[in-house]
């Protein structure tokens, strides 16, 4: 074929710019469909806002329309082979050849058919080069369809930029979705969002704003942020409406007081939302921890302390150093502790905290606590970036305050007679250490001489001290005063601080003013309730001797059966040692208790047979405990081991004595016991009686007087202004004198009502007395003569108060012979013979008249003139300052030098007693071994009285016998 070269360079040309112009048609219209789409799938996404999902399916779908295009595209062009007849035949049509020529030439050229002569092949070759020659190749391609397509993807074209132009937003808001649908990019919105950052960078802890300027055709009601976490997590978070400027835009803001970390967040409002944008946070200093280790004064002698810094602050002694070290969430540089005084005349201090080159994210600083204000820590970055804000808290220097120091006993001012001994007790505190306990003295005013006391520490920084005044060694007298007062100095260098005690006084008096004013505050009542206490705990030792005597005695009749006790019976026989010890302890404290009532001054002459029964009462109290102790030990040398025949029989011999010794148990002494009680019962009758009848007697000799002031006033017919101001002050004394007959009246008929079985006479004149005051209508001419001196009737209130005197006066003698019938009535009360009864009626009668101690200038029971501190009487007797205490003697001092005895058990088992259990010590006073040291004093005593009982019954049977 190569004499048709022309021919077919013509149409290899033709088909390959056929081909060429085809494909770009087709690319055509594939772009302008695309567009289209595209543009419709923006508009769609703009109107509805399309889901994730949904753009992912659009996207998919835009692949695959780009994917079929191109396949298609290709196999068109694959498809397309070269065809030179086909080719031809279309050259042909596009120019329109007649004839066919390039056909003919094509097809002769290349067939060998003998039918067609070579002439006519050459011919129609030759016809076909000089017609290719004549033709272009692009005259022989249409190239009409591809300018048409042309004008479409141009005109698809034009149309998406004026889209583009005219919704540029559109674009920019879907277009990043559709190209990164799971991005979460916002959906197109009419709102726009200006958001801005405020500080930008933000600064961790420190406050930062987020304000958004929203405009557009509809404005929201409302916005919300929305901080999205790297893991999807999601905060909404709502913002303050603030205003709505000229522009008709709305703005919203959201204050983060202490932002911790970077963020992104996005506005979402109920009209779309904005963007993603970055809330970024820059790390700053931050106090994430802090201590401070205390190194106090040398002088405390304190360890030094390390404590996490807290709300309360810095507080510490004044002069501790301060070592403060803090850590931070980022490396620090060189910060500030500011320390501001509370007082203004104060300055500042600042002190550096240096960081620590190993530790970069610590600084410490070191300083003495200087004064009461507060610390401010303020924190550095080692970039230079500040803290977020001040650590801030109180700073307190504690000042090593002054000690303080009281004398517990005595009272600041106390009465006590000659020869009397008063103990003095210091207690002193400081919140360091106590350093000097001193007692200042003085006598009669002259200089005071100090002692420095010896001190015992009883607590953290607390000390007691103690002295004494012994009066019969200082040789002070009745009329002596006796001042004093404790100083207490703590250990602070180079001067130490110093506190002292108000004045303290002893004012001494005589035995004789002592006993007079005990019988002001002593009364027969007191020994009553006194004497009922006894009675009460003497019944419940009985009750407790009586069960232990019954457990004792089975006890007894189980161990004759055996030579080994069980255990059962150990654990018995353990149970009884406690209640045997516990009934001693009770009898040894009441016997000791009885003593030392017996050994205090005689108040009253009836006290004597009262203390000669507590005697006799006490000594069989001793008895009662030293026999349970005998027990006791007895009981414990057989639970310890087997118990030997010896043993029992001395077990029998023991039971057998407790039994039989039952003083103060007995018949006869309860008998005794219940005579005393009703003695004193008759005895506080009397006195209650013979109390109410001295209140009437006072009455008859106060209606006397008033009488007579009243009759100054008799002749008075027009009386003047200070005349009715006396009569008025009269009639109130009148009054007042009628109320407390009418009082006294109801006294003492409840008296006698009370006493009518034991005192039938006394009783019988106390009730015919008050008949006699209400039969003569005696409290009407009082009530009479009190109106008239309030009406101004002189006359009338002299008659009336006259009249009621003289009816008082025929009462007096009634009065008077109360205290004879009592003493007659009373005769043989307590064993007491009519003199000393007589006796005690006074002492009681004159106890109710002493209104208190002395009449010494300066009122309120004597002692400085002017002074108002209350008085405390202390002496040998059971009673001061006004009230029963049923154990001064515990805890006041010992007259006369004796040192009193407080027993209790000391628990001690091994100790034990038994009348076996002694050893000689001179003739026949026996030493008790193994005996519990409280009550060894007691059993000694009492033994040696049984030993010398023992031995004058030998005596005595000796004599009968030489008789």
């Amino acid at each position: 074929m190569g004499r048709n070269e022309a021919v077919e360079r013509l149409l290899r040309a033709a088909h390959r710019r056929s081909v060429g112009v085809d494909a770009v048609r087709r690319g055509l219209w594939a772009a302008a469909i695309g567009a289209a789409a595209f543009l419709a799938a923006v508009l769609v996404d703009a109107a509805l806002g399309l889901h994730a999902w949904a753009l992912i399916v659009l996207d998919g779908l835009f692949v695959g329309l780009a994917a079929t295009a191109l396949m298609g595209l290709t196999l068109f062009i694959v498809s397309r082979r070269f065809r030179p007849a086909r080719t031809a035949v279309a050259v042909q049509r596009r120019m329109n050849l007649r004839g066919s020529p390039l056909i003919n030439a094509v097809q002769l050229s290349a067939t060998a058919d003998a039918s067609a002569s070579p002439a006519l092949r050459e011919h129609a070759v030759t016809m076909g080069n000089e017609l290719a020659e004549a033709i272009e190749p692009h005259e022989a391609v249409d190239h009409g369809p591809a300018w048409r397509a042309l004008r479409w993807a141009l005109g698809a074209a034009l149309v998406l930029a004026i889209a583009y132009v005219l919704m540029p937003r559109v674009f920019h808001a879907v277009l990043p979705r559709m190209f990164a649908p799971l991005a979460d990019h916002p959906p197109y919105t009419l709102v726009q969002f200006e958001v801005t950052v405020e500080p930008a960078p933000a600064l961790v802890g420190r406050p930062a704003s987020i304000r958004v300027r929203l405009t557009g055709p509809t404005l929201p009601p409302r916005s919300t942020l929305v901080f999205v976490d790297d893991d999807g997590v999601r905060q909404h978070l709502p913002m303050l409406r603030r205003a709505v400027d000229d522009d008709d835009a709305v703005h919203y803001q959201l204050k983060i007081e202490r932002p911790d970390r970077s963020r992104r967040f996005f506005i979402d409002t109920p009209e779309g939302r904005s963007a993603y944008h970055d809330f970024t946070v820059k790390p700053t200093p931050l106090l994430e921890r802090a201590s401070a280790a205390f190194f106090y004064p040398a002088y405390t002698g304190w360890k030094s302390t390390k404590e996490p810094l807290n709300l309360t602050g810095l507080r510490a002694l004044e002069g501790t150093t301060v070592s403060l070290t803090v850590e931070s969430n980022v490396p620090l540089g060189v910060s500030t502790l500011r320390l501001t005084p509370e007082d203004e005349t104060l300055s500042e201090l600042e002190i550096p905290l240096e960081p620590d080159p190993s530790r970069p994210h610590t600084a410490a600083g070191r300083f003495d606590m200087p004064f009461v204000g507060t610390y401010a820590i303020e924190l550095v970055g080692a970039d230079g970036t500040p803290g977020a804000e001040p650590i801030t808290g109180p700073l307190h220097a504690v000042p090593d305050y002054a000690p303080r120091v009281s004398i517990e006993t005595p009272a600041r001012r106390v009465v006590v007679p000659e020869g009397w001994k008063l103990d003095v007790a210091v207690a002193a505190s400081d919140d360091i250490g106590v350093g000097q306990v001193m007692l200042q003295r003085a006598v009669n005013g002259w200089g005071s001489t100090g002692v420095e006391l010896k001190t015992a520490a009883t607590g953290p920084n607390y000390v007691t001290a103690s002295d004494a005044f012994d009066l019969a060694a200082l040789g002070a007298k009745a009329g002596d005063l006796i001042t004093y007062f404790a100083v207490a100095r703590d250990n602070k260098p180079p001067v130490a601080n110093l506190a002292e005690t108000p004045v303290h006084s002893i004012e001494v008096i005589s035995m004789e003013e002592y006993l007079e004013f005990q019988r002001t505050r002593y009364r027969i009542d007191d020994l009553n309730a006194e004497w009922a206490e006894y009675q009460q705990r003497l019944d419940e030792l009985k009750a407790k001797r009586e069960q232990l005597l019954e457990q004792l005695q089975e006890l007894q009749k189980q161990l004759e059966q055996t030579d080994q006790p069980s255990a059962e019976q150990r654990e018995q026989m353990e149970q009884l040692e406690q209640d045997l010890s516990a009934y001693a302890e009770e009898a040894f404290e009441l016997f000791e208790e009885m003593r030392k009532r017996t050994e205090e001054p005689t108040l009253y002459e009836f006290e004597n047979p009262y203390k000669d029964l507590l005697e006799r009462v006490g000594t069989e109290l001793q008895g009662q405990g030293a026999d349970a102790l005998g027990l006791q030990n007895q009981l414990s040398q057989m639970r310890r081991g087997p118990a030997s025949p010896a043993q029992q029989q001395r077990m029998q011999k023991l039971l057998q004595r407790f039994k039989e010794n039952d003083r103060p148990f007995d018949e006869a002494f309860e008998q005794e016991r219940q005579e005393t009680q009703e003695d004193l019962q008759r005895l506080q009758l009397a006195d209650d009686i013979l109390a109410q009848a001295e209140r009437v007697r006072g009455v008859i000799d106060g209606q006397q007087e008033l009488a007579q002031r009243m009759a100054a006033l008799r002749d008075v017919k027009e009386p003047t202004a200070a005349q009715r101001q006396r009569m008025k002050q009269l009639a109130e004394e009148q009054a007042a004198l009628e109320r407390e007959l009418a009082d006294a009246t109801a006294g003492l008929e409840s008296a006698a009502e009370a006493a009518q079985e034991l005192l039938p006479t006394m009783c019988s004149s106390a009730t015919a007395l008050c008949e006699a005051i209400r039969s003569n209508q005696i409290n009407d001419d009082m009530r009479g003569a009190a109106e008239g001196g309030r009406a101004g009737n002189g006359a009338e209130a002299a008659r009336l108060a006259q009249l009621a005197a003289d009816k008082l006066d025929a009462l007096l003698s009634d009065c008077q012979g109360m205290s004879g019938q009592a003493q007659q009535e009373l005769d043989g009360c307590l064993s007491l013979p009519r003199y000393a009864l007589r006796n005690a009626m006074d002492q009681m009668a004159q106890s109710r008249n002493i209104p208190g101690l002395g009449n010494k200038p300066g009122g309120r029971g004597g002692g400085y003139a002017g002074s108002q501190t209350r008085l405390t009487v202390i002496g040998p007797s059971r009673l001061g300052s006004g009230e029963s205490d049923r154990h001064a003697h515990r805890g006041h001092g010992h007259g006369q030098g004796r040192a009193g005895t407080e027993h209790g058990l000391t628990g001690d088992d091994a100790e034990s007693l038994t009348p076996d259990s002694v050893t000689a010590r001179g003739g026949d006073v026996a030493v008790l071994i193994d005996v519990p040291q409280p009550y060894r004093e007691l059993a000694e005593a009492y033994f040696k009285r049984l030993a010398e009982e023992d031995h004058l019954r030998g005596s005595d049977q000796d004599g009968r016998r030489l008789e």
